[in-house]
């Protein structure tokens, strides 16, 4: 038996300051005993958490860098 979940989720943040040179945001599945990378932002992947930028995601729970432009 298997279980699919199809999650369509916006996240909007608003920064009142400096934008940060790079974002990670994390995720839980087991009710925050642990964290893992759910998606990065950075204005250079690369040099911020040696992903590509804007990778591809080639699983459904892949993980990417999106490049973002100050």
């Amino acid at each position: 038996q298997s279980l699919f979940l199809f999650l369509d989720l916006y996240i909007v943040l608003t920064f009142y300051g400096p934008v940060p040179r790079g974002l990670e945001i994390l995720r839980s599945t087991d009710n925050g005993k642990t964290f893992r990378p759910w998606q990065y932002f950075a204005e250079d992947c690369v040099s911020s958490f040696s992903l590509q930028n804007n990778g591809p995601l080639t699983q459904p729970d892949s993980v990417n860098c999106v490049q973002y432009v100050k």
